[in-house]
Formats: C-alpha cells, sequence, structure tokens
C-alpha cells in the first residue's frame, strides 16, 4: 500500500509552519488531507462546506481537488487560527472564510451542499442532523473495474460493489 503523499499542496508546508509558530496542532495528517482533495475532484462545480478552517490545511487540500466553478465555505471561531488561513489561501475567489462558532452557523445557514468536512464540534459531535440536512441529495456507487471476461470471451464485466443514496 503506498501511504505516502508526494504531491503536496504549494500552501502546505507554509501552513504547517505558521501552525506550529501559533501552537495549533489539530491539523489533518497528510493521507488525509489527499484524500479531501481526490474527493473534492468528484464534484466539479460544487459547493463545499468546511466547519473547523483551523488554520486551512485541509483548506488548502480541498481547494485543490476543487475545479474552477467549485466554491468553498469554511467557518471557524478562532480569528489567529483563520489570520494563517487568509494569509496563504485569502486570494483564492472561491473560499469565503467566516469567523463564527460553528453552531451558530449552521443553525442560521441553509444547503444545499455537495460535500461537508465537518472537523469540528458542530457536525462532528453536536448538530449532526442540521449538518446533514444541508447535504444536496447524493447518489454514490463504488464499482470495480470494467475487465476482460474471465472466461476469455471478449466483452466486460462489472460488478457493483457497493450503492449510496441520500
Amino acid at each position: 500500500m503506498l501511504d505516502t503523499v508526494t504531491d503536496f499542496v504549494p500552501a502546505h508546508q507554509p501552513i504547517v509552519a505558521a501552525s506550529a509558530q501559533l501552537g495549533f496542532s489539530m491539523n489533518a495528517d497528510t493521507q488525509a488531507a489527499s484524500l479531501l482533495r481526490t474527493l473534492a475532484a468528484t464534484k466539479p462545480g460544487g459547493r463545499f462546506l468546511e466547519l473547523g478552517t483551523g488554520t486551512g490545511l485541509s483548506t488548502a487540500w480541498i481547494l485543490a481537488g476543487m475545479d474552477e466553478q467549485a466554491t468553498l465555505v469554511s467557518v471557524d471561531n478562532d480569528a489567529d487560527c483563520l489570520a494563517v488561513a487568509r494569509k496563504f489561501l485569502g486570494d483564492d475567489s472561491r473560499l469565503q472564510l467566516i469567523c463564527q462558532d460553528g453552531t451558530e452557523w449552521v443553525n442560521t445557514n441553509t444547503g444545499p451542499f455537495d460535500f461537508i468536512f465537518a472537523d469540528t464540534w458542530a457536525g462532528k459531535y453536536t448538530d449532526l442532523d442540521t449538518v446533514l440536512a444541508m447535504l444536496a441529495p447524493v447518489v454514490c456507487t463504488l464499482s470495480t473495474i470494467c475487465c476482460r471476461n474471465p472466461t476469455g470471451r471478449k466483452g466486460t464485466q462489472k460488478k457493483q460493489i457497493g450503492s449510496l443514496t441520500n
């Protein structure tokens, strides 16, 4: 299994360094951040929500996966952390950074959002039903790769391994 990420987003190291100077130690690990980039890429033109910006490391990876038509709203209640995110990511017109308590924001806003990454109390430990209600209807299907029929005959076979509908 390949568990080493080698394709870092440009803001990764500067955000990690600024986080250390600030004493912020709750950034996503590189594998999780890389997964966020991959997941964001599956929603072209999507509306994204991040609850818990922190210093913006996960935000940077989500932005890296988004296309130019997608938008990201990212909410955090720590102005010092948001200042780091704003310094390194604030020029990206797809991003809206909001300094507000996550629960307050969730209770005064609605979706739909195509993708929600909850990395704070709101949506993770509290307000889950409210946050899930903000999701746009979504269908996710996982399938194996089409391949030659094992009998050697021409044609393909496809085996569905899972399906989820919201």
